[in-house]
């Protein structure tokens, strides 16, 4: 049986049933001393005064145990306080890392000793940023309360739980038989989440991410049981959130791995290993190209060209998305400042916007800056943002856009369709550009529902003054669909794959219809 409550040494070196045993004889021996002072005033002073002496010794005796008495009471509240502060979360009142550290090697000696095993489950919550940066700390602080405690009742009493730090949980299950006892306590979790947070009168659905590591299966000591399942629950949220995942050894390989992938994305701005391709994006009446979207490589100087489907997640995951979004727009702009000198005609060019870069509190003054430093003509500049973006913070996409467009910076809206959002939203936004997503795009010659879709929001679109294009036009059923309905503009592998710098300026130099209409 573990045992959760059992307290360290005081900050005097005692512990609290050593000092109580010695508070026990202080006491006996004062009652032996007061029994000896009345034998010995009774024999050797006047009989008369016999009686008062007994008074005064015993009156003293009292005052002595009852300061004996309230300094021990007084000693045991520090002591527990003392206890709180360095063993309790002070927000959810439930044991800190540390002691769950101390609870766990405890727990483990025990398990030798036993022939047992005890599994550790480290629990992170899922995108609860959104809950701080939407209400705000303050209601963040009482969902971790909650929380806790949600995690508290799915648990036995044997059973310690304890909150690492912000939005991570830890859970130490002893006396494992096998992975079912594990498993069921974990679906118990999964289970009171599904109910949503009411904050300020808006639902929130928080899930978590899980990940389990066994001793003795998994590792002997303490920190790398933690670690073990510290990875696991990182492997849990790349593999979409919401689960849990046991620790094996290819977890701890994928780990490494991926610690080396970081360590050699934060060296390639500096060693120059980025690189911008360019898509071109036709327009579908006269079939030139009228503007293009700049698209990142990574040329990894022993890995090769590394997809960004594979390197852009990490980015955004470290906070490199940052810098990285940065050198995208400034060597855009550097390249569209390039193109006029020599003489191309006006060619727009388009970049990605990710949520870390928009959330930023200066990014219209870091695009002011670059405009200016590259001399670029802002009314070439398309900055696209997807549709869930948009969504997260209504009132604060609409007021950084407003300033975007004052710039004469053009705004694109991405992946339309595959988010949430309203129409109503979408007429209160100060957008340009709609880009529907590709995913509308792939059956919109055989599925009617996908053609009423592109239809409506062609049409849609255009009654609100805004133009449209078409992402992964990879048929010319597709490109004659889309035609016909009179989109604006498409861009796809049916035309291009992204291209390199010289690629794309061959073509511009031509200046002809790049499609051939039909």
């Amino acid at each position: 049986m573990l045992k959760r409550r059992k307290r360290p040494v005081d900050v005097m070196g005692y512990n609290n049933i050593s000092f109580r045993i010695a508070g026990i004889v202080a006491f006996a021996i004062l009652l032996l001393l007061i029994f000896m002072g009345i034998k010995l005033a009774k024999l050797y002073l006047n009989i008369q005064n016999a009686t008062q002496i007994s008074i005064v010794l015993l009156l003293i005796g009292a005052a002595l145990t009852g300061s004996l008495f309230v300094f021990m009471r007084n000693y045991q509240r520090s002591q527990n306080r003392i206890f709180q502060l360095i063993y309790y979360d002070d927000l959810t009142k439930i044991p800190n890392r540390k002691f769950f550290e101390e609870t766990l090697l405890r727990s483990i000696e025990d398990c030798k000793k036993n022939n047992q095993k005890v599994a550790l489950i480290y629990i992170d919550l899922d995108h609860f940023k959104v809950v701080n940066d939407t209400v705000g700390h303050a209601q963040g602080d009482i969902v971790l309360k909650q929380v806790s405690q949600l995690l508290k009742g799915c648990l036995c009493q044997k059973d310690f739980i304890s909150r690492f730090e912000g939005d991570e949980f830890a859970v130490l299950i002893p006396e494992v038989i096998d992975k079912n006892d594990v498993i069921n306590i974990v679906k118990k979790f999964i289970h009171v989440f599904q109910a949503p947070f009411i904050l300020d009168g808006k639902k929130f659905h928080i899930t978590a991410s899980m990940g389990i590591a066994v001793y003795p299966d998994d590792a002997e000591d303490v920190k790398t049981i933690v670690q073990y399942a510290d990875m696991a629950m990182n492997y849990a949220k790349e593999k979409g959130r919401n689960q849990y995942y046991f620790f094996e050894s290819c977890i701890s390989a994928k780990v490494l791995e991926k610690y080396q992938l970081e360590e050699d994305l934060r060296q390639a701005l500096d060693h120059q290993e980025f690189v911008l391709c360019y898509q071109p994006q036709i327009d579908i009446m006269t079939g030139k190209i009228v503007g293009v979207e700049a698209l990142i490589r990574w040329i990894h100087p022993t890995k090769g060209c590394i997809s960004p489907a594979h390197f852009i997640p990490l980015a955004e995951e470290t906070g490199l998305i940052v810098p990285i979004g940065e050198w995208v727009i400034r060597t855009a702009c550097q390249q569209s400042a390039e193109w006029r000198k020599k003489g191309f005609r006006d060619v727009r060019i388009s970049v990605n916007l990710s949520a870390k870069q928009f959330q930023q509190p200066d990014l219209v003054e870091m695009i002011t800056k670059i405009i200016e430093e590259t001399d670029m003509n802002p009314g070439l500049l398309d900055l696209e943002i997807t549709e869930s973006l948009a969504m997260m913070d209504i009132e604060l996409t609409k007021e950084i856009l407003g300033k975007l467009k004052k710039m004469n910076i053009n705004i694109s809206l991405d992946d339309f369709g595959t988010g949430y959002s309203s129409l109503n939203y979408l007429k209160q936004l100060p957008i340009n550009t709609v880009k529907i997503d590709k995913t509308f795009v792939d059956n919109i010659t055989v599925d009617k529902g996908q053609q009423t879709i592109a239809k409506a929001v062609i049409d849609l679109s255009h009654n609100m003054a805004l133009q449209v294009i078409a992402e992964g036009v990879e048929t010319w059923d597709q490109y004659s669909f889309l035609k016909y309905q009179q989109c604006d503009k498409v861009q796809g592998y049916l035309f291009s794959k992204p291209l390199s710098l010289e690629e794309i300026e061959n073509i511009l130099k031509e200046d002809e219809g790049f499609v051939k209409c039909k």
